[in-house]
């Protein structure tokens, strides 16, 4: 017997066992199946699977922990492929660059983790940094070549709509994408072996040029689709080992957090086994085990008939299922295998279905999201890859499903007698005993719709043929779901649909030539759920639509010709979702969105606003989000350019959005597109439950702030394509114990980044899959980690991920927390251009990176490093022929004992470096600035004689000291700085308590600045010494009162500046003496009375500059004063 007749068997066996029944197919109706299904409660309790609300109580039985894994951490675990993704990542970097793309096929059997192994290698970090771009499509069973192309020219260019479609047209687009790039695509579940489409497929994707390098990643189960379509390499993908497969059970069910992991330990290893290395089949089981006491980890051992032939686990999961959910599940095999499939979408099918039935504590859209979640889990139901744009682009943001082939077989045999299938090539048969039908590509006569009298679900796929009369549906009386999406031409629909008065789910999506609709529509008062997206013909609304008084959800996307909406519009009080984007109706739009008082999605994106009379209806549209209470979802993308264009001048688009941030539900919102938008108003930060704003395509923004991530519910801002972005402030925030949301840095293009709480990423893998090192538009890069923290990831090892572009000008680390701060990617050739580096609060860092390697570097920060102790030129700074510094600045280095350099340096600033002693050699630098660092003044009195220093001349030609405590006479490190011009003494104690030694060691001083010293109530005595003096400036002394007697020697000075200084009311007489003086200035020196008469014999002396000195002032002007200064003329600007 072969495999295929084996599995065959054994499945209606495993059939049998699920459904106590001696033969599945013995004409188990739905709703036989439903009571049936609720006999099983017993068997289900006996067998030992519980239900939801009992969870809790096995929990405490065996003590697992609350915490649990997300669906989405559960997703993200992979095992035992970590050598089949590089193997696979090396093949494609060895791809050779032309016009054939190179081809690797990935095959393998069901559930065996192709497409997950695929999502990896698309995924991984080296290939990212490898390719310039990237498609995903997911091809599956219905091969639809142009849509293919499409997707790819989607993803690629970020196009919506493909209005040209014809192949010549794709081919020579793709070519267009391709040329002088490298482009990674994924064909994901590729079925087809037509090696005449393969090959039609392969001319498509062949247009680049011979720059271009095109790699193609093809998944499927046939080894001969790969050979057929010309694969350079053909990896079959293998199962697990035991081992492995042991691993992820462990993980999926939470097994070494189970207080009895030691008594199940051989129990889980031969379950595992059973499963013979079958991913799918693992996640399934698992799913069922978790929080299951060892009762029912024997039984589901003892129940595994299936091992010799097992490929899923998908009969005992689906065993292990509520009723209801196996009905929901079961009915999502209407839908074409690979098909995608849209949320929202099928939990309105479940609802009008009635397999979703509230209870007294959840709702219906509870339920039917713990469904989802469920189905997740067991991987029934797969989140399609999240580079799936071809949705996004048009404008929808739904979450997106697939449903494994495996599964959807499974799930069309739970529904052998309910679910009827009919294409064209098969004969209509009796069809009066199922409930659900797909007609495919079918031309369906009037008279034989007579036969789906007993129909439920009716989808029509592409059935372009079918006739439609006014008869058409008298007879499926019974019909709850009807999908005739872009399966018909005709203008009007048979009134005949009114008659369906069970009716509550209607998709007429793509009817392109749909007029209008029938004037009884409102009679399907049961109707929750129209999709008329597409129906770009549709002209208008019957009054009575407004009749539909329990509609809940409304597509009129892309109806372009539709122009107004009936008045009766705003009686939908029930309405909770409205799709309007790419829309037209601008005639009575305010009255008809301001009765939706129930709405909690919008989306009014992209308006078609082409006439002048449309613009005052969008701006009267700011008063109706005040009437929208519980909105949710707010899609404005594109909607505020074409109120840009009608704004006052001294008008911007915050003062619009201002009033957006009254909707205190709201938890999206898009703004993306709006290309005049140039930043957001803080106001926004009053949508406190907002999540997700989206402002990609705003290319006028310049910077993000963070007060947006300071809003505590905010988790994701998206920035893609914001061209002219100048500061982005990023806070990276937990999404679980697993995720966090640092992966939407890929999106940020932009001048400065401030990346803030860097110990909240979760793994080395999230940094990884962020490449900073290709963003070569960005010249600032700021590194922040909280202080005190402790961090999921090593701080050196997070840091040695995150390797900057190599056009880099500024480096700045905050908070990093390891002993060594010297990654891999520290070289010459990897920063070239980092011109500053500032490394701030590094407590436990005890020594500095080779910063000899960084060629083009002239400003560094050090600031708050305790652990460093020494800085010389054994190490940290040695190269005595690098490039100048322009500026190093110690600041806040409370262990720092010694510096010693030979290296130059514009400007040295040493600040709060208690310990610090300079020597034995001054440093080079021209601008000196010490402040609060008592020790490095005086600790040059133990270094021995001044004549004893060697080397190199110091440079040192401006000095400034702060907050020295230090007495004047102490400060001996003046003693070896010959060569200073300039000094400068801001806030110091004890500068009046000098020496002559440390004057005359001043003797090329030629300005001196004493500034808020207000202890200081004379200047030094020794300042005479100072015989090159030329510029004597004080500064908010407050109380000086006198100038000591030998500043008359200072014969050289010619410019003396008092300022601020409140209580001296004089000068002495001997100011005659100092015959250079050429500029004399006062300001603000309120106690100033009068000047000596003896300046009058100063010749040069170009007059006194008197500003804000009101006694001076009112002196010179009186009599007393315009006698003495007969030759001197004040200014008093």
């Amino acid at each position: 017997m072969c495999r295929r007749q084996g599995h065959r068997l054994l499945l209606e066996r495993m059939l049998h066992y699920c459904r106590g029944k001696e033969d599945h197919r013995s004409g188990n109706k739905m709703k036989e199946m439903q009571k049936q299904l609720m006999e099983l409660h017993k068997e289900w309790h006996n067998f030992g699977f519980v239900p939801s609300d009992v969870v809790s109580a096995l929990q405490n039985d065996i003590h697992v922990p609350e915490t649990t894994l997300s669906e989405a951490d559960e997703q993200g675990f992979v095992v035992g492929i970590d050598q089949d993704i590089r193997y696979i990542a090396d093949m494609c970097r060895a791809g050779d660059v032309g016009k054939a793309p190179f081809i690797l096929a990935i095959f393998g059997m069901g559930g065996v983790g192709k497409t997950t192994l695929a999502k990896c290698v698309y995924n991984c970090r080296e290939l990212q940094e490898e390719y310039d771009s990237r498609a995903w499509v997911n091809v599956s069973y219905e091969y639809d070549m142009h849509r293919i192309g499409e997707s790819i020219i989607s993803q690629l260019s970020g196009e919506a709509d493909i209005l040209n479609g014809d192949m010549d047209y794709m081919t020579k687009r793709l070519g267009e994408l391709f040329n002088g790039m490298k482009t990674l695509l994924v064909l994901d579940d590729l079925q087809e072996e037509d090696p005449v489409q393969l090959e039609c497929l392969k001319c498509m994707l062949s247009g680049g040029d011979k720059d271009s390098k095109v790699t193609i990643i093809v998944t499927g189960r046939s080894r001969h689709t790969g050979m057929k379509i010309g694969a350079h390499v053909l990896f079959s993908k293998a199962c697990l080992t035991e081992q492995d497969s042991f691993f992820l059970l462990s993980y999926k069910t939470l097994f070494d957090q189970r207080t009895d992991n030691i008594e199940l330990r051989m129990i889980a290893r031969m379950v595992s086994s059973k499963c013979m290395g079958v991913p799918l089949t693992i996640h399934a089981i698992g799913w069922i085990l978790r929080y299951r006491d060892a009762r029912v980890w024997r039984a589901v051992e003892a129940s595994l008939i299936w091992k010799d032939y097992c490929e899923d686990g998908s009969p005992l999961s689906y065993k292990s299922m509520p009723a209801n959910l196996r009905l929901c599940f079961a009915y999502c095999g209407i839908f074409s295998k690979g098909q995608i499939i849209v949320k929202d979408d099928l939990i309105h099918q479940w609802v009008a279905l009635g397999l979703i039935q509230p209870t007294d504590i959840l709702s219906t859209t509870q339920l039917a999201e713990e469904y989802i979640r469920r189905l997740l889990s067991m991987s029934f139901l797969q989140a399609t890859d999240p580079s799936y744009k071809v949705y996004k682009a048009s404008g929808k943001d739904d979450i997106l499903f697939t449903m494994n082939d495996k599964f959807h077989d499974f799930a069309i045999s739970v529904m052998y007698n309910e679910l009827f299938i009919l294409d064209d090539s098969m004969q209509t048969r009796d069809l009066n005993e199922y409930r659900h039908a797909v007609l495919t590509n079918h031309g369906f006569r009037p008279s034989q719709l007579s036969l789906l009298s007993s129909i439920q679900a009716l989808h029509c796929v592409c059935c372009s043929k079918m006739e439609l009369i006014d008869q058409s549906f008298s007879f499926p009386r019974h019909l709850r779901v009807l999908r005739l999406k872009a399966s018909f031409l005709q203008k009007l629909l048979p009134d005949s649909i009114c008659q369906l008065r069970h009716l509550g789910y209607l998709n007429l999506a793509g009817c392109s030539g749909l007029v209008t609709l029938p004037e009884s529509i409102g009679d399907l008062i049961n109707m929750f759920h129209i999709d008329l997206s597409g129906c770009a013909g549709l002209v208008n609304l019957p009054q009575s639509f407004g009749d539909l008084i329990n509609l809940l959800y409304l597509d009129l996307s892309r109806c372009y010709r539709l122009i107004e909406l009936p008045e009766s519009f705003s009686n939908l009080k029930k309405m909770e979702h409205l799709d309007l984007s790419f829309w037209s109706c601008f005639k009575g739009i305010v009255e008809a969105l301001g009765g939706l008082i129930n709405v909690k999605s919008l989306n009014l994106s992209n308006p078609c606003c082409h006439l002048a009379d449309h613009w005052p209806q969008l701006l009267e549209l700011k008063d109706v989000w005040g009437k929208l209470p519980k909105l949710r979802y707010l899609n404005l993308s594109m909607f505020l350019n074409p109120i840009f264009y009608q704004l006052p001048e001294d008008e911007s688009l915050n003062n619009y959005l201002e009033c957006i941030s009254g909707l205190s539900s709201l938890e999206y919102l898009d703004l993306s597109h709006n290309i005049f938008l140039v930043d957001l108003p803080e106001s926004l930060a009053k949508l406190n439950k907002l999540h997700t704003l989206d402002i990609s395509g705003c290319a006028r923004v310049e910077r993000v702030d963070k007060w947006m991530f300071e809003m505590e519910s905010l988790k994701s801002i998206v920035v893609r394509n914001c061209q002219a972005l100048e500061v982005y402030q990023f806070v990276v925030c937990s999404y679980s114990n697993w995720s966090s949301n640092f992966v939407q840095l890929n999106d940020v293009s932009c001048k400065e980044l401030e990346i803030s709480c860097l110990e909240k990423v979760k793994s080395v893998e999230e940094a990884q899959n962020v490449t900073l090192v290709k963003k070569q538009e960005l010249e600032t890069l700021k590194l922040c980690w909280s202080v005190d923290t402790e961090g999921h990831v090593e701080h050196n090892d997070l840091f040695g991920e995150l390797q900057p572009p190599p056009n880099l000008q500024c480096l700045e680390l905050h908070g990093y927390n390891g002993e060594t701060c010297f990654p891999a990617w520290w070289t010459s050739c990897n920063l070239p251009n980092l011109v500053k580096v500032i490394m701030e609060v590094l407590p436990r860092c005890l020594s500095l990176p080779p910063l000899r390697l960084l060629p083009s570097l002239q400003e560094l920060v050090l600031r708050k490093m305790a652990s460093i102790t020494r800085i010389d030129d054994a190490g940290d700074l040695s190269g005595g022929n690098r490039v100048p510094f322009n500026k190093v600045e110690l600041d806040d280095m409370d262990s720092l004992e010694m510096f010693n350099t030979t290296w130059y340096t514009n400007e040295l600033v040493i600040q709060k470096c208690s310990k610090l002693v300079l020597g034995p050699l001054p440093p080079r630098a021209q601008r000196l600035v010490i402040s609060d660092c008592d020790q490095v003044m005086s600790s040059w009195r133990n270094q021995g004689s001044r004549h004893v220093v060697e080397g190199p001349s110091t440079p040192v030609t401006e000095l400034e000291v702060q907050s020295c405590n230090v007495p004047l006479a102490g400060w001996s490190l003046l003693h070896y700085l010959p060569g200073l011009h300039k000094l400068t003494i801001h806030n110091c104690n004890n500068v009046a308590a000098s020496s002559p030694e440390v004057f005359l060691a001043l003797s090329s001083l030629q300005s001196l600045c004493f500034s808020a010293c207000n202890s200081m109530s004379s200047l030094p005595q020794e300042l005479g010494c100072l015989a090159s003096l030329k510029e004597l400036q004080i500064v908010s002394c407050k109380q000086l009162t006198c100038l000591p007697d030998s500043m008359q020697q200072l014969t050289s000075l010619q410019s003396m500046h008092f300022t601020d200084c409140e209580s001296i009311t004089t000068l002495p007489e001997w100011i005659g003496s100092l015959i250079s003086l050429q500029e004399l200035v006062f300001e603000k020196c309120h106690a100033m009375e009068q000047l000596p008469k003896s300046i009058n014999g100063l010749k040069k002396l170009k007059g006194p500059r008197i500003l804000n000195c009101p006694q001076l002032k009112k002196w010179f002007k009186s009599v007393e004063g315009s006698e003495k200064f007969d030759k001197i003329r004040p200014n008093y600007e």
